[in-house]
């Protein structure tokens, strides 16, 4: 597989136009994959939009849409700029197409044929100057093929959904200032989302700190001295960290450690990975044969149709977006007509009446309930009225930070085209489709501060589910102290209606507010009377607590805003937003029982 930046397209007024696909080179079938764009302007100054559109599975019915993902581009005369995206690619049945627009025309163009690149391998990406980890393709026995790529700094994504496709990320040496503070803030949140990163020691371990990965290693490094292990005298990074939970040990000597972050892990290698010497020892052979066999779970699902028996999702889809008549105002007003209509059937009532004159009777009573039908519920069935219900589930982490899943379903009475801004721009929108099949499965997202989502088409009384990925900063820890629980709360906002999960079995907190708050052991020997009275909250959590690790303590609570504040249109009437936030209390750096 080659990367597709060789052979530059040209256009019209000197614009020519490179495309990358890929980590160096690579891209996996059902996952998004980094689209680099870089562009050099010969000509004119120009104003446009640069437009990447692709084709995937979309939603319920599995049906295959296409996505438009746009920038603004401003590229003044004799300047080049290069634009990166983050683009789902569950099928090559279509070509990926790269177009620059200005004044409605069409400027430049380029087609890329994805059968050549898309493949279903696992890909490790090797972050080094030039050290090499191809023995790694030696230790290949099961599961699927490996492939090792090992992509330029420069073209690193600055998004963690640019790193979706990729298994294992190995850290080596990477030269002082290259890697960008958005660039390593990525690889952080990449990890907490379900990412396994493993750093290099050694005398590479020198440098890690000065590269901008502080975040990403065990506190203070501070040397690296020679010790005889791994049938060589070798570099050993030191470490004051001892809150890793050792992976690989010789002698007294822990030659590696690791700890979770979130969903992901950590690995740190005292040694050198890359030593050439090491290829054929069996000791670093199992550390690596641990990590490959190690299965990842995507974070997003561009491949599939929408799991709907997830909690929020069947919360969402279980509510209503848009206003209806009470049930017990349709059936008074059915009785009521009923009662009249049985009335004039009854032989007495009417039996002095010509045949004529009954119907007559019988048309005035139908007519008077159909307009008494539409005084009283005319107003809610025929209102050019849309609707939102937001379910989002907040899953945070002791290291600051928290992955929010986000399930949006706007609907509207009245057909028509809309759109929606979400605030936050580093975030994946997958498109659920709507509800039935609907042949224009087609959405466009411009993404710059945020992004808008554009084409959404409901049908009258149609629906389409949006599902939001993130992965934020949040504040918020949970963990046992003096025999009572502390609860951290950083985060800005209070959470409502809090619930301690053990063993299955809730128990009511009450609110935490903003800073410290500590809660007895005594609070947690009465279980709750159960969840929240909002039939919608009590669903969400009711299902979110079965699906709970029984081995653990969590916290659960209600924020009144969402992380991802989806901003509708103003004919969108009815809005219901529900934020539900998940914490474990106090985690093992290492969690028991699993492999490295």
């Amino acid at each position: 597989m080659a990367v597709l930046a060789a052979v530059p397209a040209v256009g019209e007024g000197g614009l020519s136009m490179d495309v990358t696909v890929g980590l160096g080179g690579a891209a996996r079938y059902g996952r998004y994959t980094p689209v680099i764009v870089s562009l050099e302007n010969r000509g004119a100054r120009i104003e446009g939009t640069l437009r990447v559109e692709s084709s995937h599975i979309v939603g319920f019915h599995s049906q295959i849409g296409s996505e438009v993902h746009e920038k603004r581009v401003v590229l003044p005369t004799r300047a080049r700029m290069r634009a990166g995206f983050a683009i789902p690619l569950s099928t090559g049945a279509r070509p990926l197409v790269v177009r620059m627009m200005a004044g409605g025309r069409e400027l430049i163009r380029k087609e890329i044929d994805l059968r050549s690149i898309l493949a279903s391998d696992r890909i490790v990406a090797v972050m080094s100057g030039g050290a090499s980890l191809d023995f790694l393709y030696g230790l290949e026995n099961r599961g699927s093929p490996l492939r090792l790529v090992y992509p330029h700094v420069e073209s690193l994504p600055e998004s963690w959904i640019g790193y979706d496709g990729v298994d294992l990320i190995v850290l080596h040496d990477i030269p002082a200032g290259k890697l960008s503070a958005p660039q390593a803030e990525a690889i952080r949140r990449w990890v907490t989302g379900g990412g396994i990163l493993v750093v290099s020691g050694g005398l590479p371990a020198l440098g890690h700190a000065a590269a901008g990965l502080d975040a990403l290693l065990p506190s203070g490094i501070t040397g690296v001295r020679m010790a005889r292990f791994l049938g060589g005298v070798r570099g050993i990074a030191e470490t004051r960290s001892a809150s890793w939970k050792p992976l690989l040990e010789e002698g007294n000597l822990v030659l590696a450690s690791g700890k979770d972050l979130g969903a992901g892990r950590i690995v740190f290698a005292a040694f050198d990975v890359a030593a050439s010497d090491l290829a054929d020892r069996s000791e670093p052979a199992g550390f690596w044969q641990s990590l490959l066999e190690r299965p990842r779970s995507p974070v997003l699902n561009p491949d599939r149709s929408l799991p709907a028996d997830e909690p929020d999702l069947k919360a969402v889809l279980a509510s209503s977006a848009l206003e209806f008549p009470s049930t017990g105002a349709v059936a008074v007003f059915l009785a009521v007509y009923g009662a009249c209509v049985a009335a004039l059937a009854w032989p007495r009532t009417l039996s002095g009446l010509k045949p004529g004159a009954r119907c007559a009777a019988f048309a005035s009573v139908s007519l008077a309930a159909a307009v008494a039908g539409c005084l009283l519920f005319g107003r809610v069935l025929y209102a050019d009225a849309a609707g939102l219900v937001d379910v989002s589930v907040v899953q945070a982490d002791p290291g600051g930070l928290a992955r929010v899943r986000q399930d949006t379903l706007l609907a509207a009475a009245a057909p028509g085209t809309y759109e929606v801004r979400i605030a936050s721009s580093d975030v994946a929108v997958e498109d659920g489709g709507s509800l039935s099949r609907d042949p224009s499965a087609e959405l466009a997202l411009e993404v710059s501060r945020g992004v808008v989502v554009r084409g959404i088409v409901l049908p009258r009384y149609g629906s389409r589910v949006l599902r939001l990925h993130a992965v934020l900063e949040f504040p918020l820890e949970a963990s046992w102290k003096g025999g009572g629980l502390l609860l951290s709360n950083r985060t800005g906002a209070p959470l409502r209606e809090c619930l301690v999960v053990r063993g299955g079995t809730a128990y009511s907190i009450g609110d935490a507010g903003p800073g410290q708050r500590t809660i007895g052991a005594a609070r947690l020997e009465t279980p709750a009377a159960r969840t929240a009275a909002d039939s919608l909250r009590r669903q969400l959590a009711d299902q979110t607590i079965a699906g709970l690790d029984k081995g653990a303590t969590w916290v659960l609570g209600w924020r009144t805003e969402p992380l991802l504040r989806v901003e509708v249109p103003a004919s969108f009437a009815r809005s219901v937003r529900e934020c539900l936030v998940i914490i474990e209390v106090s985690p093992a750096p290492l969690r028991e029982g699993s492999a490295p």
